[in-house]
């Protein structure tokens, strides 16, 4: 780091992958370094979430951005914050909804424009991260870049009285196994993931618990059992006395899930110690209202689990005549180039016409450019070439940067919306980050009368709609759980 950042030109730019441990660590080569960096090259710094570089590591990783002319000018640093990437956080890393990645850059942008050009900063607030004054990074004398430190911590108000979670619960480490010493056995052992890593054939751990991994990219993640476990490379949880319901415990820390996520510490493995839960304040209603949070919470979750199981089990079926003709996809469908590609950094909030792009998300950001939309009013499938997503858009729209097929059926023999459902009934398997329109053409669809495929979409078209209120009802249900515990919190909502 230091190399690189000394042999920047005058005028120079970078941008470098950092583990966690150059943020923070207390040793006289770190502060040093980031004195340095802080005096005469940074500009800003991107926290990556945990796993982020999964299957190869679990280290938590930051991005430092030098630019040696604007830090030379400037009193301030920007941090920013991605808590997702677009992928999930474990070693398959399957796609999900949430990308962080096109906003914070939009906002890195529009924040290295701002203090370039030199105009004010004050009460500019991203909504992804913060701006320091170095003068306040530097007061410590330990020039920590991490953002956490510098946010300004909202005063807890809540109704009931505040204690220290090492008061009232013994807080335990568990029992380091390896798999040579386990013996299957119908009791789940719990370390530093988000499910149980292996069965044994003891327990360590009996009654309700609530256990917080240890290590690893989810170092921190609050769980809650109640049946006996072998504790491992995790912390364990129990209240000392009756005066605290253990699911109330639970739901307490778990609304501070990302709180509790920021006590990782550690520069190549993060790590979450009891010491460091013992210290978490937490609120103590009485007995008679805890009782009754639970009570009001777990009516909720059990309509949340009822709406989920419909919306997780939920895919279009469509019951096959065998003598529906079938035909090669590639034969029966062509694809459309768009007039030109928008590139990520581009997308915007707010716009006229919808960018689809290869993610899991319906629309990935907004454009007002006309010259570069591709017409859908007619039905369009549009496939992740890497991801396999399946979308269908029937809008004006634009394509966001390589990675998607344009499809549209080739005659007048197969209805664009029957195509969809086909292939999402019968989806491409991802084999990894390869691309997969190829195996897609040479995969057979059936092409029943149009007035069959027409009844098909119309009837899936409905069970469809039918999961969307599901899914309204989870946020639903979602938010009142929140707002039950941050009554609690003294946080209204939540």
């Amino acid at each position: 780091m230091d190399y690189i950042a000394e042999h920047l030109a005058p005028r120079g730019r970078a941008g470098v992958i950092v583990p966690e441990g150059i943020i923070f660590q207390s040793q006289t080569a770190h502060t040093q370094l980031r004195k340095m960096l802080v005096e005469k090259h940074l500009a800003a710094v991107i926290s990556l979430p945990a796993g982020v570089f999964q299957p190869y590591s679990g280290v938590k990783t930051s991005i430092l951005i030098l630019d040696n002319n604007l830090a030379r000018r400037a009193d301030k640093i920007a941090f920013f914050k991605v808590e997702s990437d677009g992928f999930d956080l474990g070693a398959q890393r399957r796609p999900i909804e949430r990308n962080d990645l096109p906003s914070v850059d939009g906002e890195l942008r529009d924040y290295l424009r701002r203090a370039r050009a030199g105009e004010p900063l004050d009460g500019y607030a991203p909504a992804h991260g913060l701006i320091v004054e170095k003068a306040r990074i530097a007061a410590s004398g330990d020039y920590n870049l991490s953002a956490e430190h510098y946010r300004e911590a909202r005063r807890v108000e809540s109704a009931y009285p505040m204690v220290r979670l090492g008061d009232v619960c013994e807080i335990k480490r568990g029992v380091s196994i390896t798999r040579k010493e386990m013996t299957e056995g119908p009791y789940p052992v719990i370390a530093g993931g988000q499910q149980p890593s292996a069965y044994h054939n003891e327990f360590n751990r009996e009654g309700e618990t609530i256990t917080v991994s240890g290590s690893g990219a989810y170092a921190g993640f609050v769980a809650y059992f109640n049946e006996p476990i072998f504790a491992s490379d995790c912390s364990t949880i129990k209240p000392l006395d009756d005066s605290v319901m253990p699911k109330m415990l639970f739901h307490l820390l778990k609304a501070k899930q990302e709180a509790i996520y920021e006590l990782q510490v550690g520069m190549g493995q993060p790590h979450v110690y009891p010491k460091d839960l013992a210290d978490i304040s937490i609120p103590l209603p009485s007995m008679e209202a805890q009782m009754a949070i639970v009570e009001e919470i777990e009516g909720y979750q059990r309509v949340l689990d009822g709406a989920r199981a419909v919306v997780e089990g939920w895919r279009p079926r469509i019951a096959v005549d065998p003598s529906w003709p079938t035909a090669r996809l590639g034969d029966v469908c062509e694809t459309l180039t768009p007039p030109a590609k928008i590139p990520a950094n581009l997308f915007r909030d707010e716009g006229r016409y919808p960018v689809i792009d290869q993610s899991q998300n319906a629309i990935a950001g907004y454009t007002d450019d006309e010259s570069i939309l591709v017409d859908g009013s007619d039905g369009l499938v549009i496939f992740g070439d890497h991801t396999c997503a399946v979308k269908f858009v029937n809008t004006p729209f634009a394509q966001g940067a390589d990675g998607i097929k344009i499809i549209k059926p080739a005659n007048d023999q197969l209805d664009a919306r029957f195509l969809y459902f086909s292939m999402l009934a019968n989806p491409v398997e991802p084999d990894g980050y390869k691309r997969h329109f190829g195996k897609l053409k040479e995969s057979y669809i059936s092409v029943p009368p149009m007035e069959v495929q027409r009844a098909i979409v119309e009837e899936l078209e409905g069970e469809r709609s039918l999961v969307g209120a599901n899914r309204e009802l989870m946020e639903r249900m979602a938010s009142r759980i929140a707002g039950a515990v941050g009554r609690a919190w003294g946080s209204g909502a939540g």
